[in-house]
């Protein structure tokens, strides 16, 4: 549990309020993918949903991936569960991505330096 306790922290740190003041910030995707297979992992390993939405606190991108990750099944081989870690790890990676291009053209269109 203390891998997680230490991605809520660096998570909360990066997307503190300085950062998220800027229209235009990049999510940092392969940082993000990394925390959203750590989730996975806890998800497989059996911690209670409650718990990790408690460590989260007002953390929405970890409240995010882990309302994500839950909705996954545990599975009872650890090598198909490595597999979900993979998957899920993968999918999140591809929806920041998307998330970043979208916020690109965004900033484009208002005018903002990206």
């Amino acid at each position: 549990m203390n891998i997680i306790k230490s991605a809520i922290l660096a998570t909360s740190i990066i997307f503190s309020g300085s950062i998220l003041a800027e229209e235009s910030f990049e999510l940092d995707c392969n940082y993000i993918s990394n925390i959203a297979g750590q989730v996975m992992e806890a998800r497989q390993a059996g911690f209670p949903m409650r718990e990790l939405i408690e460590e989260a606190g007002e953390n929405a991108i970890l409240i995010y991936l882990t309302e994500e990750a839950y909705k996954y099944s545990v599975l009872p081989s650890p090598e198909y569960a490595q597999k979900y870690v993979s998957q899920y790890s993968d999918r999140i990676y591809q929806e920041c991505r998307a998330a970043n291009k979208l916020n690109k053209e965004k900033a484009k269109k208002k005018g903002q330096r990206v």
